[in-house]
This record gives C-alpha cells, structure tokens and sequence, in this order.
C-alpha cells in the first residue's frame, strides 16, 4: 500500500508546477569561486552516480533518491535536466533516466574542460 502511495504522490508531484527555487538556476553556481563550484560539481557528480547505480540495478528506490538527492544537484544540473530525469525516474523508464544521466555527465565534462 505504501508503495502504490508513493506512486500517486510522486505522480501528483510530477504534475504540478516546480517552484522556482525548487531547483536554483545556475547562476548560483556561476558565482562562486572556482574552487566552490568544482567542489559543488564533484558532489553533483557522486550524486548522479549513485543514482544511476540503483538504475541500473532497477531498483525501485531511484524513485525516492532522485528526491532525496536534489539539494546535491542544486546549481549544477540545469532545472530542464533535473525535471527529465525525475519525470523518466518517476515513469520507470531506467534506460532515459541512465541516458539523461550520461548526457548530463558530458556536459558537466564539457564545462570543466573549459576552465
């Protein structure tokens, strides 16, 4: 029953419109020191692959920890990327999850190149 609960709030939750501060834009990022935003990153980082160890486990508790990991992800992922992987976590749909995840790692990539 609390599984099926769950469910329903998390579709409930998936509906409604995200508040702005639910996930910052980047701009907090972009205004710390260099240090602090790669320390920032480096945890993001830890955060998307704990996620995507329970993915690829399909492991039903990635439904929870993709929530439960959203202050990890403040001010790195853009707030399109969170809600596209929350959204394909809450639909069950691992491999777009495991996708969007990879994608977000090469972008992340892509911007620790550059400075």
């Amino acid at each position: 029953l609390l599984l099926v609960l769950d469910d329903v709030i998390a579709a409930i939750r998936s509906a409604l419109p995200t508040p702005k501060d639910d996930l910052a834009d980047r701009t907090e990022t972009r205004d710390l020191d260099p240090a602090a935003a790669a320390a920032r990153r480096e945890v993001a980082e830890v955060a998307l692959a704990q996620l995507a160890s329970l993915l690829a486990a399909d492991d039903g508790a990635a439904v929870q920890a993709v929530s439960n990991l959203r202050t990890e992800f403040l001010g790195v992922l853009e707030p399109a990327e969170y809600r596209a992987l929350g959204s394909a976590v809450r639909r069950f749909d691992y491999m777009a999850a495991l996708d969007g995840i990879e994608a977000i790692r090469a972008r992340l990539a892509s911007e620790g190149a550059r400075l």
